[in-house]
């Protein structure tokens, strides 16, 4: 195996569902074209080479990051020209990331941080812009007749450390310019425009930032709700690969605690910033803005488990609550309820007793529920050769509770992505056409029993068929099931994004959202491209967060 510095580059393509639904063989005319005519030409200019595409998307590897960055420039500003003489459907506008780093060379592909690193800027650049790392800007900041947009430390998915992230102004009258970082700097990168947008919709979404690194205090003051962060439980077990278990638990707990009336529950993504790093009560209260902190430890042997968790109130950094959970493997659902509990008499808040939103999309099969956080966990890893075995852990999933919603809506997500993407359905050893049935049938029997990422999906089709009224009905539901998951409220700003002035004052705030959560008529797979992630076409799973819902 063989590592070495260098400048990578990756394009993506804008809306490129969008278009490939409405022209599929144009789309895919118009992109080869682009291939073809500006990215081979001006890669070879500047001494780069392509590497591969990867569906829509493209990946160049440079020996010279100005060379990288300058090429990337000239993309950008030839595609804008020739954009501007098309008409607006034929117009194909490309985000492109570079990133300086460290990459693994396996015969004529890379892969790596070096790698990942220039797919996350690629997400966090503007249509028609380039976004790149803190080492690139270190290394051309005075370079090339461009300026520069500070956005500050970013942590990104998959990376342990935050990034320093820049936005490249073309204009060149801000050459070696800077502006200065944005002061809400968001936890995951993933869902910075979206939850950027949806906060600026939602006048009264005050509550949504308080965790916000560097963010203002007042907005933390303005909620009153005791506030509350289900940090990562730590996997005790001999077994290191049973880590899936205590990620499920602290996902599950999350997703319980946030349904509990009066409380504030700080999202998954970012508790889970604090994965594997030392921590003191008083840190996180400052990073997150919470008060009251959940953490423990979950230790398996065979059959049997034993739990323990307390919870801190970092005002003073003691104890309030603490206590150990044994029991058997099987009545692991039965545990978390208990805590789950207890929390609340800890805290004096009152349960939530719906019925509909204790069971929506879940399932009370221990072996069922095991087998989905497998298979969640290899479709996280974002390796090709993990998808192939997530696939075989969701199946199982299912073929153990056939009702089990979130199961069949992540295997409707992941043939989906491999319709789009011929390498995909090549990995997954179906054609494009088969994965869409496949996707269309596990879609269908998503339907059959809701949860927040049937709804998520749903609203994605609705949006691509101009319902937006009611995508944003859809949407709505996946908050009203899990208010604790970002992706839901990245599905409703889309939604509202796409209703646009129509969307008036009749969307209501998460917790007062009622809408009937029956059975959904919709039989067909939902193609957004709104949620699609990574380098390697992006297969982060809409039910990745909330499993029992």
């Amino acid at each position: 195996m063989e590592r070495r510095l260098a400048a990578v580059l990756i394009a993506d393509v804008v809306g490129y569902s969008r278009m490939s639904e409405i022209d599929e063989a144009r789309t895919r005319l118009l992109f080869h074209s682009d291939l073809r005519e500006l990215f081979e030409p001006r890669t070879a200019q500047h001494h780069g080479r392509l590497v591969k595409t990867m569906g829509d998307g493209v990946l160049v590897e440079f020996h010279s990051v100005v060379d990288a960055l300058h090429c990337a420039v000239e993309l950008q500003q030839e595609k804008a020209r020739r954009n501007a003489a098309l008409p607006p459907e034929q117009r194909m506008v490309f985000r492109i990331g570079v990133n300086l780093g460290d990459i693994i060379v396996e015969g004529d592909d890379i892969h790596g941080d070096g790698v990942n690193i220039a797919d996350r800027m690629q997400v966090l650049a503007e249509p028609g812009g380039i976004a790149i790392s803190g080492t690139t800007y270190d290394h051309v900041k005075s370079k090339l007749a461009i300026g520069y947009r500070a956005l500050g430390e970013q942590k990104v998915k998959s990376i342990s450390e935050p990034i320093r992230v820049y936005r490249v102004v073309l204009d060149p009258v801000t050459e070696g310019k800077i502006s200065g970082a944005r002061r809400d700097r968001q936890s995951g990168a993933v869902h910075v425009a979206a939850i950027g947008i949806a906060t600026l919709l939602f006048a009264g979404l005050t509550w949504w930032q308080p965790w916000q690194p560097g963010g203002d205090a007042s907005v933390v003051s303005s909620d009153t709700r005791p506030s509350l962060v289900v940090l990562p439980f730590d996997n005790l077990s001999t077994d290191t690969e049973q880590g899936y278990l205590a990620d499920g638990l602290t996902e599950d707990l999350t997703t319980e605690l946030a349904r509990i009336p009066g409380l504030f529950v700080i999202s998954r993504n970012a508790a889970f910033t604090f994965k594997d790093k030392p921590r003191l009560p008083s840190d996180v209260s400052t990073q997150l803005g919470v008060r009251y902190i959940l953490e423990g430890s979950l230790r398996r042997t065979g059959g049997q488990m034993r739990i323990n968790a307390k919870l801190i109130d970092s005002m003073t950094n003691g104890n309030i609550w603490a206590e150990r959970f044994d029991g058997e493997w099987k009545a692991v659902f039965e545990l978390q309820d208990r805590m789950v509990g207890e929390v609340a008499t800890a805290l004096k808040l009152r349960l939530v007793t719906s019925e509909q939103t204790a069971v929506a999309g879940g399932t009370t099969n221990p072996a069922a529920y095991e087998a989905y956080l497998l298979g969640r966990e290899l479709e996280l890893r974002e390796k090709p050769e993990d998808w192939i075995e997530a696939v075989k852990y969701y199946e199982q999933a299912l073929a153990h509770d056939n009702a089990f919603g979130n199961a069949a809506a992540a295997l409707a997500w992941m043939y989906r992505e491999a319709h789009w993407t011929e390498a995909r359905s090549k990995l997954l050893g179906v054609s494009q056409d088969e994965a869409r049935s496949r996707a269309n049938a596990y879609f269908a029997q998503a339907a059959k029993n809701p949860s927040p990422a049937y709804y998520r999906l749903l609203a994605g089709r609705l949006n691509m068929m101009q319902k937006s009224d009611e995508a944003i009905v859809a949407a709505s539901r996946a908050i009203a099931l899990d208010a604790s998951d970002p992706s839901n409220y990245e599905s409703l700003s889309m939604a509202m994004i796409t209703a646009g002035s129509r969307m008036g004052s009749t969307i209501l705030m998460p917790q007062h959202v009622s809408i009937p959560l029956g059975r959904a008529g919709a039989t067909s797979l939902p193609d957004s491209p709104t949620s699609r992630r990574t380098v390697t076409r992006k297969l982060s799973s809409p039910s990745k967060r909330s499993v029992r819902n």
